[in-house]
């Protein structure tokens, strides 16, 4: 589903140029790049002081064979990705290993994040500006550790609290976006951000908040072009 790196660079292009023409775009497309590169954001939101998975990126074999072993659980991410699509658990280390050298075959770095216990669901939070809009939380689907709606998950009603709400606007304001969907995790050591998404979808979210999100956007890029 990830666009080869030639297409990729033409589309960062061609919105840099429409950018470059005085149009305003809504996420500017830097900060639309930082939030899809998921290590770099939580890269950025760590230095901020806001707690992240432990994670590690290389394209060690090795190197990643050892950083992992401490863990008894694991998941390996795409850096760039959305839905939940290609992202593995493993309890394994050997079992990943050979997936390493797969993922080497093909040219991919190794990025693994330790696997945080949690309720069996994680929160999505949407951010507008200055304001949370909209929040749910995303049950998994049984038989699944995945709460991503494209994989099963089911949007429940859910009142962020202060913490999360903070967490979910600062980490949007520390990558420079527009809006985004932020996901979260309650975990024993508190909430833990797991995700920043620059391009969300937002239908479960509309059909559980009651929210018109789109409308909600699109009066926030108004805001903008006023400004």
């Amino acid at each position: 589903f990830s666009p080869s790196l030639e297409q990729f660079l033409s589309r960062v292009s061609i919105l840099k140029l429409i950018e470059y023409c005085g149009i305003r775009i809504m996420n500017k497309v830097d900060s639309l790049l930082l939030s899809r590169n998921k290590f770099m954001t939580l890269f950025l939101a760590k230095t901020h002081g806001i707690k992240v998975p432990e994670t590690i990126l290389s394209e060690n074999i090795a190197y990643t064979y050892r950083f992992i072993e401490k863990w008894d659980k694991y998941i390996y991410k795409p850096i760039i990705g959305s839905r939940g699509f290609g992202s593995t658990l493993f309890i394994d280390k050997d079992i990943a290993f050979q997936a390493m050298k797969t993922l080497e075959k093909f040219n991919q770095p190794f990025m693994f994040q330790k696997f945080i216990e949690n309720p069996g669901r994680d929160i999505r939070i949407m951010v507008i500006g200055d304001n949370v809009i909209a929040s749910m939380y995303r049950i998994t689907a049984p038989f699944t550790w995945k709460a991503n709606i494209a994989q099963g998950g089911v949007g429940k009603p859910y009142k962020p609290t202060e913490e999360v709400k903070e967490m979910a606007i600062r980490i949007s304001k520390i990558l420079g976006l527009d809006y985004a969907g932020v996901d979260i995790l309650e975990s024993s050591k508190g909430y833990i951000l797991l995700e920043v998404n620059g391009s969300p979808d937002f239908e479960e979210l509309t059909r559980v908040s009651g929210i018109n999100i789109a409308e909600k956007i699109i009066l926030h890029l108004l805001d903008l072009i006023k400004q």
